[in-house]
Order: structure tokens, then C-alpha cells, then sequence
């Protein structure tokens, strides 16, 4: 995936692009997840727009377990500082796993026999114009 470049003083996406449509493990079909990723050379940028039937915001404190709740994750390796010219392998999640329907969505399949979202053999490559 291309990942372009904004201008530093530009505002961060509002336009979802890409979805998170692979459903891990159990089947979720009333939840919808997109993102758009932009990047200005030295921060990332990401807009989530989510759908889904329940809501869950309980673990709001620092290293709390928030993959229980109503959560969208991104995950990345790279060994660079800088962003224009990066090659990168990342994933975007959208998981709940207490949600009275628990689901485990990802742009990239993750094909682990248990959730597992930290693998990076799973993740897809980004390009940072």
C-alpha cells in the first residue's frame, strides 16, 4: 500500500480508504471497519471509521487491556526514523474480544490457530511516498 505524504501543517485524513474486512477466527458480519494512513515525514496519521452493533469502553487506563474493548489497532516494524522513502510491514486491526459478539478483523489475514496480532509474518508491506 502507498502511504502519501501531507503537507505538515495539513490536517490528518477524514476520508476512510482501505478496509478491515478479514475476519480471524470468528465470523463478524455486522461489524464494518476503514482507515485511511498519511504520513508528513515524521508522524503517521490514521483515521478509523467503525461500525458495529455494541460499544465497549471500559479499560481507559494507561497499558490497560483495551483489545477487550471496542479497539482499532495498528502494528508496525521498520527500522528507519524517517518516514518519506520507508518500506515498512504493518496491520490494521478492529477487535472486541468481550463484546457480547467478540471479533478480530485485519487488512492483512492473520492465519495463527489463535488470536495473535503481534506476528509480523502476517503484516503487508506500506510505502512511505
Amino acid at each position: 500500500m502507498i502511504v502519501e505524504k501531507i503537507p505538515a501543517q495539513s490536517k490528518a485524513p477524514v476520508k476512510a480508504e482501505h478496509t478491515i474486512s478479514n475476519q480471524n477466527w470468528v465470523e463478524a458480519p455486522q461489524v464494518n471497519v476503514a482507515f485511511s494512513i498519511k504520513h508528513d515525514g515524521s508522524s503517521i496519521y490514521l483515521y478509523y471509521q467503525v461500525e458495529e452493533p455494541q460499544v465497549r469502553a471500559v479499560n481507559t487506563g494507561f497499558n490497560s487491556p483495551v483489545w477487550e474493548d471496542s479497539c482499532v489497532e495498528f502494528f508496525h516494524f521498520s527500522t528507519l526514523d524517517t518516514l518519506s522513502g520507508l518500506d515498512a510491514h504493518a496491520n490494521f486491526y478492529k477487535c472486541g474480544d468481550k463484546l457480547k459478539q467478540p471479533h478480530f478483523l485485519s487488512w492483512k489475514p492473520v492465519l495463527c490457530s489463535t488470536p495473535d496480532f503481534h506476528t509480523p509474518r502476517y503484516f503487508g508491506q506500506l510505502s512511505f511516498l
